[in-house]
C-alpha cells in the first residue's frame, strides 16, 4: 500500500516537472514540431497505403505470370508431342529416301543407255533442223517482203479510212443539223397543235353558246308567232268593233305587216338552213353582213362542191363537179365579169398561200385520183409545179392556206390530213379526221383550222365539225 502511494507521488512529481518544462518551453516552436510530426504521420500512412497497393499489384502480376506459365507448359507439351510425331515421320522419310536412292542408281544405269540412243536421234534431228532453218529463213525473207507490202497497204487503208471518216463526219453533221431543224419544226408544230387544241376547246364552248342562242332565237320566233296570232285575233276583234279609230287601225295594220314580213324572212332563213342541196345552181350570192344576200352575176356554168378563194381582189371558184367546160372560174368584182380558165383537172382542192393560187389533187377525166400540186400565175395565166407531189393521191379534198402552209383534208374515201410547207417544200402528216369525208368545209379561226363534214356527191350534208 505504501509502495503504491509512493509510485503515485512519483508520478505526480513527474507530471509537475513536465508542466514546469512545458511552461518554460517555446510554444510556437512546439506547434511547428507538432505540425512536422503530423506531416510525418500522414506520409507514413500514405507509405503504408502504397505498400498495400504494391502488394496487391504484385499478387496480380504473380497470378498473371502463373497463368502464362501454365499456358507455356501446355504449349510445350503440345510442341513436344508434335516434335515426337515429326521425328517418327522423319525416320519414315529417311527410309523412303534410301529406297529412292537405290531406285535412282538403277535408273541412272538405264538412262546412260537411253542417252546414247537419244544422242544419235538428236544428231539426226539437228541435221533435219538445219535444213528446216534454211527453209524458214527463206520463208522469213518472203514474210518480210509481205510485211512491207502489208504496211504500205495499211497506210493506204488508213488514208482511205480517214477520208471516209471525214466524209462520214461531214454527212453526219449535215444529218444532225437537218434532224435538229426538223426537230425544231416538229416542236413548233406540237406547240401549234397544243395551242390549236386549247383554242378548239374555246371554240367548242362558243359553239355551244351559239347553239343555246339559236335555241333562244327559235323560242323567240315561236313567241313572235303566238304574238302574231294574238295580233290577228285582236285585228279581227277591232274590225268587228264599230266606231274604232281609223288612225289606230292603220298603225296596228302597219305593225302587223312589219311583224309578218319579219317572221316570213326568219321562216325562209330557217327553211334554207333545213333544206338539202339536190342540184347545182349557176348563181353567186354575196352577203353584206348584217344586211342581206344579193346576186350580182350568175356563173357561166353550173358547179357543185366547188371551192372559192380571194386573191388580188378577184374571186376564184373551182374544184367542183360540172356537167361541161371543166376549169377554173375567175370573178372580177369590178364590173362583175366572169372568166373561164382552162384546166383539165376536176374535183381538186383550191387554196391561197403567200399570194399564190394552189390547186391540189383532183382527177383527170375518166381517171383516178392524182397527187399533183399546181400553182396558177394570174399574170401569165400559166400553170407551174414548184412543189413536190402529195404523199396521198386524192380527189374531192378540201384545201386552205394559212401563213406559209397549205392544209389538205379529207377526200373521196380519205380521212387523212396533210400539210405542205411552201418555204421548205416539205409535206407533213397531221392528225387525221374522225372519219372519211369528201369535200369538207375548211376555215381558219384565230389560227385554228376548223373542218366541217360535207359528203356532197351523196346529196346530203353532215352537221358535224372538227378542228
Amino acid at each position: 500500500m505504501e509502495k503504491a502511494e509512493l509510485e503515485e507521488v512519483a508520478k505526480g512529481k513527474e507530471k509537475m516537472l513536465a508542466v514546469k518544462e512545458l511552461e518554460t518551453m517555446d510554444i510556437p516552436r512546439l506547434r511547428k514540431e507538432l505540425k512536422e510530426c503530423q506531416l510525418e504521420k500522414s506520409g507514413i500512412e500514405r507509405l503504408y497505403q502504397l505498400k498495400e497497393e504494391m502488394a496487391i499489384v504484385k499478387e496480380q502480376e504473380i497470378a498473371v505470370k502463373h497463368k502464362v506459365l501454365l499456358d507455356a507448359q501446355k504449349q510445350l507439351a503440345t510442341q513436344t508431342e508434335e516434335y515426337l510425331s515429326l521425328k517418327e515421320e522423319l525416320k519414315r522419310k529417311s527410309a523412303q529416301i534410301h529406297s529412292l536412292k537405290d531406285d535412282h542408281r538403277a535408273l541412272e544405269t538405264l538412262k546412260a543407255e537411253e542417252i546414247e540412243m537419244w544422242e544419235s536421234k538428236f544428231a539426226a534431228k539437228d541435221r533435219q533442223l538445219l535444213k528446216e532453218e534454211e527453209v524458214v529463213s527463206e520463208t522469213m525473207r518472203e514474210l518480210s517482203a509481205l510485211q512491207q507490202k502489208c504496211s504500205s497497204l495499211e497506210t493506204q487503208l488508213a488514208e482511205k479510212v480517214n477520208e471516209i471518216r471525214n466524209i462520214t463526219d461531214i454527212k453526219v453533221a449535215a444529218l444532225n443539223e437537218e434532224i435538229r431543224i426538223k426537230t425544231g419544226k416538229l416542236e413548233n408544230l406540237e406547240r401549234m397543235m397544243a395551242t390549236e387544241s386549247q383554242q378548239l376547246s374555246k371554240k367548242k364552248e362558243a359553239l355551244s353558246k351559239l347553239r343555246e342562242e339559236l335555241s333562244s332565237l327559235q323560242q323567240k320566233c315561236s313567241s313572235l308567232e303566238t304574238q302574231l296570232e294574238k295580233s290577228e285575233r285582236r285585228n279581227e276583234t277591232l274590225e268587228a268593233a264599230e266606231g274604232a279609230n281609223a288612225d289606230m287601225m292603220t298603225v296596228k295594220e302597219a305593225t302587223i305587216a312589219a311583224l309578218t314580213a319579219e317572221l316570213k324572212e326568219k321562216d325562209k332563213f330557217l327553211q334554207l338552213s333545213k333544206n338539202k342541196v339536190l342540184e347545182p345552181l349557176p348563181s353567186l350570192l354575196t352577203c353584206n353582213l348584217p344586211l342581206k344576200w344579193s346576186n350580182p352575176m350568175n356563173m357561166p356554168l353550173g358547179m357543185w362542191a366547188g371551192q372559192a378563194v380571194l386573191l388580188g381582189g378577184n374571186i376564184y371558184v373551182g374544184g367542183g363537179g360540172a356537167e361541161k367546160n371543166r376549169g377554173l372560174l375567175k370573178f372580177k368584182m369590178e364590173g362583175n365579169v366572169w372568166t373561164l380558165i382552162s384546166w383539165p383537172v376536176e374535183n381538186f382542192g383550191l387554196a391561197v398561200v403567200s399570194d399564190q393560187l394552189v390547186a391540189i389533187g383532183g382527177a383527170y377525166k375518166n381517171s383516178g385520183a392524182i397527187d399533183e400540186v399546181w400553182v396558177f400565175n394570174p399574170a401569165t395565166a400559166a400553170w407551174l409545179q414548184p412543189f413536190p407531189r402529195m404523199p396521198t393521191a386524192r380527189s374531192w379534198a378540201s384545201a386552205i392556206g394559212f401563213k406559209r402552209w397549205v392544209i389538205v383534208a379529207g377526200g373521196s374515201g380519205k380521212k387523212c390530213v396533210e400539210v405542205l410547207d411552201t418555204v421548205t417544200k416539205e409535206w407533213y402528216n397531221a392528225i387525221a379526221l374522225p372519219r372519211e369525208t369528201a369535200r369538207p368545209s375548211l376555215t381558219i379561226d384565230a389560227g385554228n383550222p376548223i373542218c366541217g363534214d360535207g359528203e356532197i356527191h351523196d346529196q346530203h350534208i353532215s352537221s358535224s365539225a372538227h378542228s
